[in-house]
């Protein structure tokens, strides 16, 4: 239970700044630890996969290995969520290593990619 609670700090700490990457790697890393012992569920997962994902997004140096595996984790899981994901590598390029990315699947449907992150 006590683990529960710290999960619960890292997530508040993440919400209230949202960009810090030693806190979404703490959150990812809390939901990570949850899942792989057994006291969390394909939700903690998720979670992890999500924070490892969004520190990625802001800095492809800073722990990626992180977040590669816990999307290999997911692909076994949900195949169909894990398509989602795009890795991007330490030379800030698309490395896709789980399937079509997002951004991919909306250029092939014709659709805006958004703004530029």
């Amino acid at each position: 239970m006590l683990f529960r609670s710290s999960v619960e700090y890292f997530e508040q700490a993440v919400k209230l700044q949202p960009k810090e990457k030693t806190y979404l790697n703490n959150f990812g890393w809390s939901n990570w630890t949850l899942y792989v012992s057994g006291k969390g569920g394909e939700a903690e997962l998720k979670k992890a996969v999500e924070s490892f994902y969004k520190m990625n997004s802001l800095d492809p140096s800073y722990h990626g290995e992180s977040l590669k595996m816990a999307l290999e984790e997911l692909k076994e899981v949900d195949p169909g969520t894990a398509k989602a994901y795009t890795i991007k590598d330490d030379n800030n390029s698309d490395n896709d290593k789980a399937g079509d990315s997002k951004d991919e699947k909306n250029k092939d449907e014709g659709g805006d990619n958004g703004p530029p992150q």
